[in-house]
């Protein structure tokens, strides 16, 4: 679970990351190489969903600098998929309360 946020600053289960996450099947990893740092595409989105995922909670960061693209809307809404987005500290918060995380995935920008 997430322990905290604060800019650049991510806590999990005591581990500090001071880089983006995501969190597929309760794992952690580093959010992967993109073209845009402030852009979740669909291409970049598709690689964090499992077969299990019903929802993605995006973290957009500290003052919500990260946005979603049109087609990783689309992608969720094709696929049925619950898609929020809301800043990284509320994002990490909605994690933590979700009963059944394996079938959540959580991309957590960790600055602006």
């Amino acid at each position: 679970m997430f322990d905290s946020f604060s800019f650049g600053c991510i806590t999990w289960d005591g581990e500090a990351c001071h880089y983006d996450v995501v969190v597929a099947n309760s794992q952690l990893r580093e959010r992967g190489p993109r073209p845009e740092n402030h852009l979740l595409e669909a291409a970049e989105l598709q690689n964090y969903l499992t077969p299990n995922t019903k929802k993605v909670i995006v973290g957009t960061g500290a003052s919500g600098v990260l946005q979603v693209a049109d087609d990783a809307k689309q992608l969720m809404k094709e696929k049925e998929i619950e898609l929020l987005a809301f800043p990284s500290a509320e994002a990490i918060q909605l994690y933590n309360k979700e009963a059944d995380k394996a079938t959540v995935v959580a991309v957590i920008h960790s600055t602006c």
